[in-house]
């Protein structure tokens, strides 16, 4: 028998600030193979050359009260999912001005998508959640050449 996948969300196009801390609440009850995290802004009129997207999330945490289950930041996300999927992923680099931005990162929790029994159970735990932490201020402050309307995460 087969396995059968579904691909819930914990939470979809939630307005961001241009910095700050997400918590969201891991209230699945099955198994979690991996999640995807994608961050979006929109570039200044005239440009936002040097600062990428990859530069904008600082880490992905998955925590129960105090104890942190699994963190790293941006750059070790996307090591690790081109390491565990064999694939690259939509980095979203575009430095045109008003143009989007966005990038996903994806965090394998298993070892594969198949495989349930090596998973992320979020019921073994008392307060699961995920911490996501971003600044779209990295090199330079919200303008023309830089970022301007934070758009969302998902």
């Amino acid at each position: 028998m087969g396995i059968r996948l579904r691909q819930p969300y914990l939470r979809r196009d939630h307005a961001i600030a241009i910095a700050g801390t997400h918590i969201e609440e891991i209230n699945i009850k099955d198994p979690i193979m991996d999640f995807y995290v994608k961050l979006a802004a929109t570039n200044g009129a005239t440009s936002n050359i040097g600062q990428p997207m990859v530069d904008v999330l600082h880490s992905i945490e998955i925590v129960d009260g105090s104890d942190v289950l699994w963190a790293l930041d941006s750059e070790e996300i996307l090591a690790n999912q081109l390491y565990h999927y064999k694939e690259s992923t939509s980095f979203g680099m575009d430095e045109r001005g008003g143009e989007e931005q966005a990038c996903i990162w994806k965090v394998p929790l298993g070892i594969g998508r198949m495989h349930p029994e090596v998973a992320f159970d979020p019921t073994r735990f008392a307060n699961p959640q995920m911490v996501i932490t971003w600044d779209l201020e990295p090199v330079r402050a919200i303008g023309a050449d830089a970022y301007v309307d934070p758009k969302d995460i998902t």
